[in-house]
Parts: structure tokens; C-alpha cells; sequence
């Protein structure tokens, strides 16, 4: 099973919130919805910059049918995602043209396609037709 072993390199290092993410990704996948919740709002308080966390969050209070909820959860997905700020003119050491922090996950794919709509049924169709087919 999936859970093992992400649950196997959270014991070798707690405070990695990718992994705790990605675990909070598969129980949301396998229907173990608490769990799923319990993971990403974990996330959530350790890296306030965590996109995907505060994205899947909403989608599991929109489940629970708490549209108000998933509208707030899915605010502050946007605020989190917002754009890697610099001076204007300045150089940094390393400086890309490209994000400098980014998620991973099997689901990310959704939270990269979303426009940042607060409207959940608008943020999470694609996201529940997946997951109902991964779930037959």
C-alpha cells in the first residue's frame, strides 16, 4: 500500500510537509477522508505557502457540502499561490525566471489547471471525476 511507505519517511524526518502532503493526497483518494483532513490541515499550519494543501482542503469541505467552507479554503489557495515577489531591477543570487518553491503530487495536476476561482463547482469538477474513476 501507498501509506507505508510515506509513513516510513515521516518517521525519518516529521517536519517534511511534501510527504505529509502526498499522504494526505493518497487517503483522500482511497476515500479515508479524516485522514486526508487531519494531513493537509497539518500542512496548512507548517507551510502557509502549501497550494495544494489549502486546494484539497476545500475540496473535502465542498464533499461535506460546506460551499462557504471550500470558497474560503480555495481564497486561500490564491493568496498562497501568489507570485514570488522581488524588488523591480534587482538581482538575486540564483535569480530564474521560474517559481522558486513548487509542490508535487499525483493530484497537482488539478490545483495547476485551476484559474483561482473561489466558485467551487467551477474549482473541483475535473478533480471529482477523477477521483470517482480512480475509485472504481
Amino acid at each position: 500500500m501507498a501509506r507505508q511507505p510515506l509513513n516510513a519517511a515521516l518517521r525519518l524526518n516529521s517536519e517534511e510537509t511534501g510527504t505529509l502532503s502526498l499522504r494526505g493526497q493518497v487517503a483522500l483518494a482511497l476515500g479515508d477522508y479524516h485522514a486526508a483532513e487531519n494531513d493537509l490541515t497539518h500542512v496548512c499550519q507548517a507551510n502557509p505557502k502549501a497550494v495544494n494543501a489549502w486546494f484539497l482542503r476545500g475540496y473535502l469541505a465542498w464533499l461535506r457540502q460546506d460551499a462557504r467552507q471550500a470558497s474560503v479554503m480555495l481564497s486561500a489557495a490564491r493568496n498562497a499561490r501568489g507570485y514570488d515577489r522581488k524588488p523591480k531591477g534587482s538581482v538575486l543570487e540564483g535569480d530564474v525566471h521560474q517559481r522558486r518553491y513548487s509542490e508535487s503530487g499525483f493530484l497537482s495536476v488539478f490545483v495547476e489547471e485551476w484559474n483561482g476561482s473561489v466558485d467551487p463547482r467551477n474549482a473541483y469538477n475535473k478533480l471529482q471525476v477523477y477521483l470517482r474513476a480512480f475509485n472504481r
